[in-house]
Formats: C-alpha cells, sequence, structure tokens
C-alpha cells in the first residue's frame, strides 16, 4: 500500500510547488538543449559571419541563414524571425553559439586568404553551360566575378540534412536585380532527390541560383535525367 506523503499544511504545500517549478525548469532546460544539439550548423562565410542551420530537429528541417559575429556577439540575425522575440527563445542562434564554441572559431585577428571558391568548377568545362542562353551566362559570369572580387562563396552545400529527400545550397544574391534582398546576403535553394526539381526561396521562376547549383552539381559529376 502506497504511503501518502506528510506535510505540514501551507509550508508543505509551498515546498512542494517549489520542487515541482525545478523540475519543471530542468525539463525544459533539457528539451532545449537537446533541441539544439539535434541542429546541424554549418559556417557558411567566416569574414562575413554567416551560418546554414537546420530549421527544427523533426522533419524536412528546411534550413535558415544566422548572421553571428563574435567580436559582436549582441548583433545577430536570424532569418526564421527569432530576432523578433527574446534572444534566449532563438534557437537557431543557440546553435551557432555552441558551433562557434566547439570549433573554436573566430580565434584569430586577421580573416584567412584561403580561396573560398576553389570548390566551385571551371564553368567552361561543364557541358551545361554551353547550352544556357547568352543571358544565364552573363547572370552565372556576373554573380561569379563579384565572389571573386569579395572572396564570398558563390556556393555552399548543406551537409548537416543528409537523411533528407532534399539537398540544401546556400547561394550568394549580391546581384539580385530589385525585389527585396536578404540581409544575410544569401538564399537557400533546394535540389528535390524524389521529382529531381530545383526551387529557390528568392521566388523568381528561372533565377542564377538554380543556374549555380545545376552547374555545381554537373561539375561535380551529379547529373540528372
Amino acid at each position: 500500500r502506497r504511503k501518502k506523503r506528510k506535510t505540514t499544511g501551507s509550508a508543505g504545500q509551498s515546498l512542494m510547488k517549489v520542487s515541482y517549478k525545478k523540475r519543471k525548469k530542468s525539463t525544459k532546460s533539457e528539451l532545449k538543449k537537446e533541441r539544439v544539439e539535434s541542429l546541424g550548423c554549418q559556417l557558411v562565410d567566416k569574414s562575413a559571419g554567416i551560418f546554414l542551420v537546420r530549421g527544427s530537429a523533426v522533419g524536412l528541417g528546411f534550413p535558415v541563414h544566422v548572421i553571428f559575429k563574435k567580436t559582436h556577439p549582441k548583433e545577430f540575425h536570424c532569418e526564421s524571425g527569432c530576432e523578433m522575440q527574446d534572444r534566449q527563445l532563438c534557437k537557431h542562434l543557440s546553435a551557432v553559439e555552441r558551433y562557434v564554441r566547439e570549433n573554436n572559431l573566430y580565434m584569430e585577428d586577421e580573416q584567412e586568404s584561403s580561396d573560398v571558391n576553389e570548390d566551385f568548377p571551371d564553368l567552361d568545362q561543364i557541358e551545361l553551360f554551353d547550352r544556357i542562353t547568352d543571358d544565364e551566362k552573363c547572370d552565372v559570369y556576373t554573380l561569379h566575378n563579384y565572389c571573386l572580387d569579395n572572396n564570398t562563396p558563390v556556393i555552399m552545400p548543406f551537409h548537416a540534412n543528409n537523411d533528407s529527400t532534399s539537398t540544401f545550397y546556400s547561394v550568394c544574391t549580391a546581384t539580385i536585380k530589385g525585389g527585396v534582398k536578404p540581409k544575410s546576403g544569401r538564399v537557400v535553394t533546394t535540389y528535390d532527390k524524389k521529382t529531381q526539381k530545383y526551387k529557390c526561396k528568392c521566388l523568381y521562376r528561372e533565377c542564377v541560383h538554380q543556374m549555380v547549383v545545376k552547374l555545381y552539381r554537373a561539375g561535380q559529376g551529379w547529373v540528372e535525367e
């Protein structure tokens, strides 16, 4: 037979309430930590402090860009709109801070001078590039040259969603004409492995970002039928 807990009136009830609140707070903290650890994070542009973070720990987990610089930790921007709320509620920022801490990023005073576009394929060696229109070639060259001049990645594949049916890419948007440009200067472009179709968040029907992803994939030897 289960024994009843002895309490001393209101004092005992108060102690029980305090204990419950502590357990509840501890549970929330553990759940948040678990969610943050489940969010894949990747550095996209070190000089600009741009990261790509998996949107959620479950489902497709469409990634979002987060701007965070360790030298100015109070200035951050999350494209999911988290910065409009309490900073402590932004799980994407927490994932970035954890990534920065674990990888000892921004310990150097100077920006690395390595070529961030060394993995981008030689356009003249890609058969697909010969088949696109002159206007499309011009858009690709313009974006590519801008990124080379500013040592900014043209494209960066997101490796934190390997179990997803889609492959995500962070593509530079510096050469977008008109419209609203994202603060991060980058956009997420998606390749669906099942439908073999491309989609870009810039919402342009035929955009340079989708073409850049197609060329990048072709240069890596990934050919879609």
